[in-house]
């Protein structure tokens, strides 16, 4: 038990020395902010004297290192007078503002001095100099007539980040408006028929349906009419090219089989017509086997539906096909069914299901060529997905 002890402490020693060793290392690299949060952990929990004075006077360093150093960076930003650098300005402040919340309730640490110095002036300062610069910049892209949509997009996420900073800034919810509408991509889905069929109208519907596609996104909208006031990117034609029904077919199969089965027990008798006797004096019983014959008529009914179709995608500014891919899908109708004369156990036990089966009517073409617009339009899905237009 006391080796056990011993080894105990000498485990929880090296860990000790370890946890400073690597806060001391880290130290050393400049990554103040990560062995502030390292120690001000350590310094939550109950240590020795001895320790705790460790802990605190890296925490110190670490701290007194991290605010000069954003000092720094604040001083040469403001320098640079560079726009750009109002998001860097910001960020340092609110740094300096959660390090300072990060050790609060830590302190006071005997041994130990922190400067807690009052921010709050120059961080809604630059909060407000970093809302501008955001705003003064989309508006800017949003103002060009030859926006492109990925700028438009660009501008959009600025405006997001205008709000965040500040709700109901001057006119951001006009201008993310504006900003949607440029970045996104309309497309226009039409449907032709170039087969010989008439095509469902439930069909038509369902394959119009684009809240069933889930195909829509933040920055694209399909649409299956076309709306005057919409200036369309792409146009995606869905062309049925061919629909081929085959004849209702019923297949009739007729077994003809007999069996030799076991009917219960009966005694056993001599040649005479005696009963059999065991050594015991009692009757003995055999199995009473019999034949039986069974006429058995299957019928399969069979009918399909073939669809074939083209997807052709044309960029509408350019007026130039940019893909086209097919689609097919295949309806299918069977049932099998039977009925019979004679002693059904003279048919195999996997056929017998079968009897209790009826004949059901044969679905219309049009059903059937209705059936396939799922499958088609889970194919299309996965097919526009692919290719990246609503990514």
């Amino acid at each position: 038990m006391k080796k056990m002890y011993f080894f105990l402490g000498v485990i929880l020693l090296v860990l000790g020395c370890s946890g400073l060793k690597t806060a001391q290392k880290n130290l050393k690299l400049g990554q103040f902010d990560q062995v502030i949060r390292f120690t001000s952990k350590k310094l939550s929990k109950n240590l020795g004297a001895k320790k705790k004075k460790k802990y605190v006077d890296i925490l110190q360093e670490s701290f007194i290192k991290a605010v000069k150093q954003d000092k720094e960076q604040l001083n040469y930003l403001r320098k640079d007078l560079n726009p750009d650098n109002t998001r860097k300005i910001y960020q340092v402040y609110q740094r300096l503002i959660s390090r300072q919340e990060f050790i609060k309730p830590l302190l006071p640490l005997q041994g130990a001095s922190f400067d807690i110095e009052d921010y709050t002036d120059q961080h809604i300062e630059s909060k407000q100099n970093h809302t501008e610069q955001l705003y003064t910049q989309a508006d800017a892209m949003l103002s060009n007539s030859a926006i492109t949509k990925s700028q438009a997009r660009l501008a959009y996420q600025k405006l997001q980040e205008v709000d965040h900073l500040h709700q109901n800034y001057k006119f951001t919810a006009k201008l993310l408006e504006k900003a949607l509408h440029l970045g996104t991509d309309y497309v226009y889905l039409n449907l032709t028929n170039q087969t010989q069929q008439i095509l469902p109208q439930r069909l038509a519907q369902e394959l119009m349906d684009f809240d069933t596609y889930g195909l829509d996104t933040h920055w694209t909208l399909v649409h299956n009419t076309l709306l005057a006031q919409v200036d369309y990117d792409y146009k995606m034609e869905l062309q049925f090219q061919d629909i081929v029904v085959s004849p209702e077919r019923t297949d009739t199969r007729t077994l003809q089989q007999q069996k030799v089965i076991s009917d219960g027990l009966v005694n056993l008798v001599d040649e005479s017509g005696n009963e059999v006797l065991d050594q015991d004096g009692n009757i003995i019983l055999v199995e009473n086997q019999r034949t039986v014959e069974c006429v058995f008529n299957e019928f399969s009914q069979y009918k399909e539906v073939q669809v074939q179709a083209k997807v052709l995608i044309t960029n509408l500014k350019t007026r130039q096909l940019i893909d086209q891919f097919d689609l097919a899908s295949k309806s299918v109708f069977d049932n099998v069914y039977a009925n019979y004369s004679g002693d059904l156990q003279a048919i195999d036990t996997n056929l017998h299901p079968l009897v209790k089966q009826q004949f059901v009517t044969f679905p219309t073409d049009e059903q059937m060529i209705y059936d396939t617009q799922k499958d088609l339009k889970q194919q299309l899905k996965r097919k526009i997905e692919s290719w990246g237009i609503f990514q």
